[in-house]
C-alpha cells in the first residue's frame, strides 16, 4: 500500500492517480511517517476550503435557531409553571380543570394541595433544567461548525450526522450535502 504524496490518502499499488485528489502517483512514499520524501504527507499542498457567504449565513442562522429553540423550550416550561402559581395558585388551576371535566373532582379530593404545589414547583424547576440539557450538545457543536467555516477545515460525516440528530435536522442535511464543510 502506498500513500498519495499530495493528500496522504491510501493508494493501491497498481493505481497511478489518487482517488481523492487526482494527483498522479509517480513517486509515492511508503507511509504517513516517511519524512525523507515529504516533510508532512498530509495537507502540504491542500488549500483551505472556501464556502460561499450565502451558505455561511444560512448555517449561522440555523445554529441561532437551534440554540434559540432550546432556550425557548426551557422558558416556556418555566413560564407555564409561573402562570399556574400567579393565577391563584394550583388550587385555581385544579378548579378550572374540574369545571372542564367534573370526573376529576374525585381524584383531586384525595390530594393534599399544599404538598402537591411543592411537588409541582420542583417538577417545573427540574423540567426547565432538563430542557436546557440539549445545550450541552448544541453549543459545542455550534462552536466546532463555526470554527471549521472560519479556518476552512472539513467536518467528519459522523459529526454532520450527530448535528442532524442532536442539533437541527435542516442544518444536518445542509452540512451533509456540502462536501466542503
Amino acid at each position: 500500500m502506498k500513500y498519495c504524496k499530495n493528500c496522504g490518502n491510501p493508494v493501491a499499488d497498481d493505481e497511478n492517480f489518487c482517488r481523492k485528489c487526482g494527483t498522479k502517483q509517480e513517486d509515492s512514499f511508503g507511509g504517513p511517517f516517511d519524512t525523507n520524501t515529504v516533510a508532512s504527507p498530509y495537507y502540504d499542498n491542500v488549500q483551505p476550503i472556501q464556502i460561499s457567504k450565502t451558505l455561511q449565513i444560512i448555517i449561522k442562522i440555523l445554529l441561532i435557531v437551534a440554540i434559540a429553540t432550546v432556550l425557548i423550550d426551557a422558558g416556556k416550561f418555566l413560564i407555564e409553571g409561573l402562570q399556574i402559581s400567579q393565577n391563584g395558585g394550583l388550587q385555581a388551576y385544579i378548579d378550572q380543570m374540574i369545571l372542564e371535566d367534573p370526573s376529576l373532582a374525585e381524584v383531586f379530593a384525595q390530594i393534599d394541595i399544599a404538598q402537591f404545589e411543592q411537588v409541582m414547583e420542583t417538577i417545573v424547576i427540574v423540567g426547565a433544567i432538563f430542557c436546557l440539557i440539549p445545550l450541552l450538545w448544541v453549543l459545542p457543536m455550534s462552536k466546532k461548525i463555526l470554527k471549521a467555516m472560519k479556518e476552512g477545515t472539513t467536518l467528519t460525516t459522523g459529526f454532520k450526522v450527530c448535528t442532524l440528530i442532536f442539533v437541527n435536522i435542516i442544518l444536518g442535511v445542509v452540512l451533509l450535502c456540502q462536501k466542503d464543510i
